[in-house]
């Protein structure tokens, strides 16, 4: 039998939806359905919080209740909400003047800087007025000094003690004094007027000769090795018995060099207090007849007017194992010349 041939029998239509109902039913059922998924999620938010106030309140932190949440934790109320504007402009105010200070405090240390090192060492190094160049206490050590003899002449005295300028000695006449006659020849280098009086009680007695060629009794030759080596006597007497004045009695004089007093005592300043004599001989000779005469001449004038020197009339090599100056000379000859 074939049911495809049987007609359906029409059903009625009043028990059927229309259009319109079925939208609205799809509508309400819809809403439904999202009424219930935000129901599920505020549902799944307030547990989170309750979760959250529970930790909270394990920590001990204050917390507030939130309009749609619940409680929430209490923010701390912020330090700079606490300062009024006005003090915002004081304290901008206030880092302006210090920074002004700073840089007012860094240039005041600059300046003081450069005062020390520039301004104070000129300052310093400026001569002063009516001062003489090598005008230096009694009690420093001499520079070494070794008079002339055989071209092994050496000195160590500073550069500094020298006078800023140096002169060429200038012949002139025969100082007019009751000792003996003597040419003056004062050398501008060698010695320097100490600050206070001086004291003299020792004679040294030198010898040296021209070691630069030529006459070896020259004077002007002599003078010219002890320009060199900027040391100086007071005295200086030449073969023929003439004796010229280097250095006045009053300065002290770059001749005795480091030495010690055959007493030991008064090591390294014997220049302070002593007068130097100069004799130009060679090594392999003596002094000469001329040069005996006038020494002894001059030696009791300078006892005469310094007492003390009549204790202390010595050789260089006396107060230094290193000189063998005066060469050759008969000391016992010279005493009985001299008393």
């Amino acid at each position: 039998m074939n049911f495809s041939d049987i007609k359906k029998p029409d059903l009625p239509q009043e028990n059927q939806p229309t259009e319109g109902e079925k939208k609205e039913f799809l509508k309400r059922e819809e809403i439904s359905t999202m009424e219930k998924e935000v129901a599920g999620l505020r549902e799944n938010e307030a547990q989170k919080e309750k979760e959250r106030i529970a930790s909270l309140n394990t920590e001990g932190k204050p917390v507030t209740l939130s309009p749609s949440l619940g409680p929430q934790e209490k923010k701390p109320e912020e330090p700079g909400l606490l300062i009024p504007k006005s003090a915002g402009k004081n304290t901008a105010f206030l880092k302006i003047i210090i920074r002004a200070g700073i840089i007012i405090f860094i240039f005041l240390i600059g300046l003081s800087i450069y005062w020390f090192l520039f301004a104070n060492n000129s300052a310093k190094e400026s001569p002063q007025k009516n001062e003489p160049a090598n005008n230096e206490p009694l009690n420093e050590n001499p520079p070494e000094t070794v008079i002339p003899a055989g071209g092994e002449a050496t000195s160590s005295e500073p550069e500094e003690e020298n006078p800023p300028a140096e002169e060429e000695p200038q012949d002139s006449e025969p100082e007019k004094e009751t000792g003996p006659s003597t040419i003056n020849r004062i050398l501008s280098w060698g010695h320097y007027t100490p600050k206070t009086p001086r004291t003299i009680d020792t004679l040294i007695i030198h010898s040296a000769y021209n070691a630069l060629g030529g006459d070896v009794y020259s004077v002007d030759k002599v003078i010219e090795e002890f320009r060199i080596y900027k040391v100086a006597s007071h005295y200086l007497i030449d073969r023929n018995g003439i004796i010229y004045s280097l250095a006045p009695e009053k300065d002290v004089a770059y001749h005795a060099g480091t030495g010690v007093m055959p007493d030991g005592a008064r090591k390294n300043v014997i220049n302070n207090f002593s007068i130097g004599i100069e004799l130009i001989y060679k090594n392999t000779d003596s002094p000469s007849p001329a040069q005996y005469e006038a020494l002894a001449e001059l030696t009791r004038y300078l006892k005469s007017n310094h007492p003390l020197v009549s204790n202390n009339i010595l050789g260089h090599e006396n107060i230094s194992s290193t000189k063998t100056d005066p060469w050759n000379f008969d000391w016992e000859y010279f005493d009985s010349l001299i008393e």
